[in-house]
Protein backbone atom coordinates (compact mmCIF):
# COMPACT_ATOMS: atom_id res chain seq x y z
CA UNK A 1 0.00 0.00 0.00
CA UNK A 2 1.53 2.99 -1.16
CA UNK A 3 1.56 6.18 1.18
CA UNK A 4 -1.37 7.85 -0.74
CA UNK A 5 -3.18 5.62 0.61
CA UNK A 6 -2.40 6.88 4.03
CA UNK A 7 -3.75 10.52 3.82
CA UNK A 8 -5.83 10.30 6.79
CA UNK A 9 -9.01 11.45 5.17
CA UNK A 10 -11.05 10.33 8.40
CA UNK A 11 -10.46 13.92 9.75
CA UNK A 12 -11.44 15.60 6.31
CA UNK A 13 -14.34 13.43 5.75
CA UNK A 14 -16.86 15.85 6.86
CA UNK A 15 -15.18 18.32 4.28
CA UNK A 16 -14.15 16.13 0.96
CA UNK A 17 -17.96 15.83 -0.35
CA UNK A 18 -18.83 19.36 1.34
CA UNK A 19 -18.75 22.09 -1.44
CA UNK A 20 -16.67 24.63 -0.61
CA UNK A 21 -17.41 28.37 -1.19
CA UNK A 22 -17.41 31.17 0.84
CA UNK A 23 -19.30 34.84 1.14
CA UNK A 24 -18.81 37.23 -1.51
CA UNK A 25 -17.83 39.80 0.74
CA UNK A 26 -14.44 37.84 2.13
CA UNK A 27 -12.25 38.79 0.53
CA UNK A 28 -8.68 36.98 -0.82
CA UNK A 29 -6.22 36.94 1.68
CA UNK A 30 -3.19 38.82 0.01
CA UNK A 31 -0.51 36.51 2.34
CA UNK A 32 -2.53 32.98 3.38
CA UNK A 33 0.40 32.14 5.75
CA UNK A 34 -0.33 35.34 7.88
CA UNK A 35 -3.72 35.23 7.48
CA UNK A 36 -4.36 31.84 9.54
CA UNK A 37 -2.34 33.47 12.28
CA UNK A 38 -5.57 35.98 12.56
CA UNK A 39 -7.76 34.59 15.44
CA UNK A 40 -11.53 35.52 16.22
CA UNK A 41 -12.00 36.83 19.58
CA UNK A 42 -14.53 34.86 21.77
CA UNK A 43 -17.12 36.11 24.32
CA UNK A 44 -19.23 35.10 26.80
CA UNK A 45 -22.93 36.04 25.72
CA UNK A 46 -26.67 36.23 26.85
CA UNK A 47 -28.33 33.30 26.32
CA UNK A 48 -30.39 32.63 23.10
CA UNK A 49 -33.19 29.95 23.20
CA UNK A 50 -31.82 26.73 24.41
CA UNK A 51 -30.80 23.93 22.00
CA UNK A 52 -33.20 20.74 21.69
CA UNK A 53 -32.27 18.07 23.15
CA UNK A 54 -29.06 15.96 21.06
CA UNK A 55 -31.34 13.58 19.95
CA UNK A 56 -33.40 15.82 18.29
CA UNK A 57 -30.59 18.33 17.45
CA UNK A 58 -28.65 15.32 15.80
CA UNK A 59 -30.94 15.02 12.74
CA UNK A 60 -31.74 18.59 12.44
CA UNK A 61 -27.94 19.72 12.22
CA UNK A 62 -27.81 16.75 9.70
CA UNK A 63 -30.54 18.03 7.33
CA UNK A 64 -29.25 21.39 7.73
CA UNK A 65 -25.68 20.52 6.49
CA UNK A 66 -26.74 18.39 3.72
CA UNK A 67 -28.68 21.36 2.94
CA UNK A 68 -25.91 23.90 2.92
CA UNK A 69 -24.15 21.37 0.65
CA UNK A 70 -27.13 21.30 -2.02
CA UNK A 71 -26.92 25.17 -1.71
CA UNK A 72 -23.30 25.33 -2.47
CA UNK A 73 -23.80 23.83 -5.85
CA UNK A 74 -25.50 26.87 -7.22
CA UNK A 75 -22.10 29.31 -6.67
CA UNK A 76 -18.89 29.31 -8.66
CA UNK A 77 -16.19 30.95 -6.07
CA UNK A 78 -12.29 31.66 -5.96
CA UNK A 79 -10.21 29.01 -3.91
CA UNK A 80 -6.31 29.13 -2.77
CA UNK A 81 -5.28 25.90 -1.55
CA UNK A 82 -1.49 25.45 0.01
CA UNK A 83 -0.01 21.88 0.18
CA UNK A 84 2.62 20.81 2.28
CA UNK A 85 3.98 17.53 2.22
CA UNK A 86 6.88 16.34 4.11
CA UNK A 87 8.29 19.72 4.44
CA UNK A 88 7.45 21.08 0.58
CA UNK A 89 4.87 23.68 0.06
CA UNK A 90 3.16 23.95 -3.20
CA UNK A 91 -0.05 26.49 -3.86
CA UNK A 92 -2.71 27.11 -6.80
CA UNK A 93 -5.52 29.74 -7.19
CA UNK A 94 -8.51 28.30 -9.46
CA UNK A 95 -11.97 29.41 -9.80
CA UNK A 96 -14.53 26.84 -9.04
CA UNK A 97 -18.01 25.91 -10.28
CA UNK A 98 -20.19 22.73 -10.14
CA UNK A 99 -21.89 20.61 -12.72
CA UNK A 100 -24.65 17.99 -11.18
CA UNK A 101 -22.90 18.36 -7.99
CA UNK A 102 -19.28 17.64 -9.40
CA UNK A 103 -16.84 20.38 -8.91
CA UNK A 104 -14.91 22.20 -12.03
CA UNK A 105 -12.05 23.80 -11.27
CA UNK A 106 -10.14 26.09 -13.66
CA UNK A 107 -6.31 27.55 -12.27
CA UNK A 108 -5.74 30.77 -12.36
CA UNK A 109 -2.16 31.06 -10.51
CA UNK A 110 0.50 28.01 -9.54
CA UNK A 111 1.86 29.48 -6.16
CA UNK A 112 2.45 33.38 -6.17
CA UNK A 113 2.55 33.23 -10.07
CA UNK A 114 -0.14 33.95 -12.42
CA UNK A 115 -0.79 32.08 -15.32
CA UNK A 116 0.24 33.37 -18.76
CA UNK A 117 -2.68 34.11 -21.26
CA UNK A 118 -1.65 30.83 -23.20
CA UNK A 119 -1.81 29.03 -19.82
CA UNK A 120 -5.23 30.23 -19.25
CA UNK A 121 -6.70 29.78 -22.40
CA UNK A 122 -5.37 26.21 -22.15
CA UNK A 123 -7.21 25.83 -18.38
CA UNK A 124 -10.31 27.20 -19.73
CA UNK A 125 -10.68 24.87 -22.45
CA UNK A 126 -9.71 21.79 -20.02
CA UNK A 127 -12.48 23.48 -17.51
CA UNK A 128 -15.11 23.50 -20.46
CA UNK A 129 -14.20 19.73 -21.47
CA UNK A 130 -14.59 18.59 -17.79
CA UNK A 131 -17.95 20.71 -17.59
CA UNK A 132 -19.69 18.49 -20.80
CA UNK A 133 -18.11 15.37 -19.06
CA UNK A 134 -20.04 15.87 -16.50
CA UNK A 135 -22.90 17.22 -17.69
CA UNK A 136 -23.16 13.46 -18.64
CA UNK A 137 -22.75 11.84 -15.51
CA UNK A 138 -25.59 11.09 -12.91
CA UNK A 139 -25.49 13.81 -10.01
CA UNK A 140 -23.52 13.44 -7.32
CA UNK A 141 -24.48 12.09 -4.50
CA UNK A 142 -25.26 14.62 -1.14
CA UNK A 143 -24.91 13.92 2.38
CA UNK A 144 -22.14 11.19 1.51
CA UNK A 145 -18.25 11.32 1.66
CA UNK A 146 -15.97 8.75 -0.47
CA UNK A 147 -13.40 7.14 1.24
CA UNK A 148 -11.61 4.93 -1.11
CA UNK A 149 -14.48 3.32 -3.21
CA UNK A 150 -16.76 3.32 -0.18
CA UNK A 151 -19.56 5.73 0.43
CA UNK A 152 -19.89 6.67 4.24
CA UNK A 153 -23.12 8.59 5.32
CA UNK A 154 -22.77 11.60 7.22
CA UNK A 155 -25.43 10.34 9.79
CA UNK A 156 -23.03 7.43 10.24
CA UNK A 157 -19.77 9.57 11.06
CA UNK A 158 -22.04 11.93 13.12
CA UNK A 159 -23.05 9.03 15.23
CA UNK A 160 -19.39 8.50 16.08
CA UNK A 161 -19.53 10.67 18.72
CA UNK A 162 -21.00 11.43 22.21
CA UNK A 163 -22.22 15.21 22.47
CA UNK A 164 -21.28 17.33 25.75
CA UNK A 165 -22.89 20.17 27.68
CA UNK A 166 -22.84 23.09 25.29
CA UNK A 167 -21.35 26.22 26.26
CA UNK A 168 -22.17 29.69 24.33
CA UNK A 169 -19.79 32.15 23.03
CA UNK A 170 -19.69 34.92 20.39
CA UNK A 171 -18.33 33.24 16.92
CA UNK A 172 -18.51 36.21 14.24
CA UNK A 173 -20.17 38.68 16.20
CA UNK A 174 -23.28 35.83 16.17
CA UNK A 175 -24.39 33.70 19.68
CA UNK A 176 -23.11 30.37 19.00
CA UNK A 177 -23.57 26.98 20.66
CA UNK A 178 -20.23 24.99 21.00
CA UNK A 179 -20.58 20.89 21.98
CA UNK A 180 -17.58 19.06 23.14
CA UNK A 181 -17.41 15.92 20.84
CA UNK A 182 -16.06 12.68 22.65
CA UNK A 183 -15.54 9.32 20.87
CA UNK A 184 -18.93 6.92 21.13
CA UNK A 185 -17.10 3.81 23.32
CA UNK A 186 -20.39 1.87 22.14
CA UNK A 187 -19.50 1.87 18.20
CA UNK A 188 -16.68 -0.04 17.00
CA UNK A 189 -14.42 1.23 13.97
CA UNK A 190 -15.53 -0.30 10.59
CA UNK A 191 -12.81 1.05 8.58
CA UNK A 192 -9.52 2.94 8.95
CA UNK A 193 -10.93 6.07 8.47
CA UNK A 194 -13.47 5.70 11.59
CA UNK A 195 -10.04 4.31 13.41
CA UNK A 196 -9.14 7.80 13.45
CA UNK A 197 -12.55 9.36 14.19
CA UNK A 198 -12.97 7.30 17.47
CA UNK A 199 -9.14 8.10 18.27
CA UNK A 200 -9.91 11.82 18.40
CA UNK A 201 -12.43 14.55 20.59
CA UNK A 202 -13.16 18.21 19.57
CA UNK A 203 -15.72 20.75 18.93
CA UNK A 204 -18.82 21.09 17.57
CA UNK A 205 -20.25 25.00 16.85
CA UNK A 206 -23.83 25.77 16.12
CA UNK A 207 -25.07 29.06 15.38
CA UNK A 208 -27.70 29.43 17.84
CA UNK A 209 -30.57 31.51 15.54
CA UNK A 210 -29.98 29.39 12.17
CA UNK A 211 -29.33 26.14 13.79
CA UNK A 212 -26.57 25.04 11.70
CA UNK A 213 -23.06 23.76 12.11
CA UNK A 214 -20.29 26.94 11.47
CA UNK A 215 -17.31 25.14 12.58
CA UNK A 216 -15.85 21.80 13.55
CA UNK A 217 -12.45 20.82 15.20
CA UNK A 218 -11.01 17.66 15.70
CA UNK A 219 -7.78 16.52 16.79
CA UNK A 220 -6.66 12.86 17.58
CA UNK A 221 -6.24 12.02 21.40
CA UNK A 222 -3.86 8.70 20.96
CA UNK A 223 -1.99 7.24 17.90
CA UNK A 224 -3.46 4.58 15.51
CA UNK A 225 -1.83 1.35 14.78
CA UNK A 226 -2.50 -0.41 11.41
CA UNK A 227 -1.29 -4.16 11.74
CA UNK A 228 0.58 -3.15 15.27
CA UNK A 229 2.44 -0.62 13.33
CA UNK A 230 4.00 -2.53 11.03
CA UNK A 231 2.11 -1.17 8.02
CA UNK A 232 1.94 2.78 9.78
CA UNK A 233 1.24 4.51 13.05
CA UNK A 234 -0.75 7.70 12.75
CA UNK A 235 0.63 9.83 15.56
CA UNK A 236 -1.08 12.98 15.41
CA UNK A 237 -3.97 14.59 12.88
CA UNK A 238 -6.20 17.69 12.94
CA UNK A 239 -8.88 19.42 11.12
CA UNK A 240 -10.36 22.93 11.62
CA UNK A 241 -13.24 23.64 8.88
CA UNK A 242 -15.03 27.33 9.18
CA UNK A 243 -18.15 28.58 7.52
CA UNK A 244 -19.33 31.79 7.25
CA UNK A 245 -23.07 32.64 6.48
CA UNK A 246 -24.30 33.39 2.97
CA UNK A 247 -27.41 34.52 4.12
CA UNK A 248 -30.15 33.43 6.55
CA UNK A 249 -29.90 29.56 7.03
CA UNK A 250 -27.10 29.15 4.30
CA UNK A 251 -23.82 28.94 5.42
CA UNK A 252 -20.86 28.20 3.40
CA UNK A 253 -17.16 26.77 4.08
CA UNK A 254 -14.68 29.49 4.41
CA UNK A 255 -11.34 27.80 5.80
CA UNK A 256 -9.87 24.52 6.15
CA UNK A 257 -6.87 23.44 7.62
CA UNK A 258 -5.84 19.78 8.10
CA UNK A 259 -2.40 18.30 9.19
CA UNK A 260 -1.72 15.00 9.90
CA UNK A 261 2.21 13.34 10.49
CA UNK A 262 2.72 9.38 10.39
CA UNK A 263 5.22 6.53 10.35
CA UNK A 264 5.34 4.13 7.36
CA UNK A 265 6.90 0.49 8.05
CA UNK A 266 8.46 1.98 11.88
CA UNK A 267 11.05 4.15 9.28
CA UNK A 268 9.64 6.51 6.80
CA UNK A 269 8.22 9.59 8.20
CA UNK A 270 5.76 11.21 6.75
CA UNK A 271 3.55 14.38 7.10
CA UNK A 272 1.31 16.57 5.39
CA UNK A 273 -0.94 19.79 5.99
CA UNK A 274 -3.64 21.29 3.34
CA UNK A 275 -4.99 25.12 3.88
CA UNK A 276 -7.61 26.18 1.85
CA UNK A 277 -9.40 29.59 1.62
CA UNK A 278 -12.18 30.55 -0.47
CA UNK A 279 -14.13 33.48 -1.60
CA UNK A 280 -16.03 35.35 -4.00
CA UNK A 281 -19.16 33.43 -4.15
CA UNK A 282 -21.08 34.23 -7.39
CA UNK A 283 -24.72 32.68 -8.17
CA UNK A 284 -23.99 30.28 -11.13
CA UNK A 285 -26.41 28.75 -13.58
CA UNK A 286 -25.56 25.18 -14.75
Amino acid sequence: MGTRQLHLPALALLTASFVVNAHAAVHPPHNTRAARAHTTGLAVVATPPALPPVAQLRPLLLHNFIQDEMANTHFSHVEHDEIGRNGKWEGYTATMFYVKGHPVRQITALDARQLSPQELAGQANAARQTATDDAKRDWAPFGVVKVSKEQIPFSQLANDYLYGTPSLRTWRGRPTWVLPMTPNPDNKSRSRAEDILLSSRGELWVDAQDLHVVRIQIHMFQPVRYLLGVLATVHAANLDMQLERYAPGVWVPQKVQFGANATIAFLKHWSESKQQDFWNYQPHAE
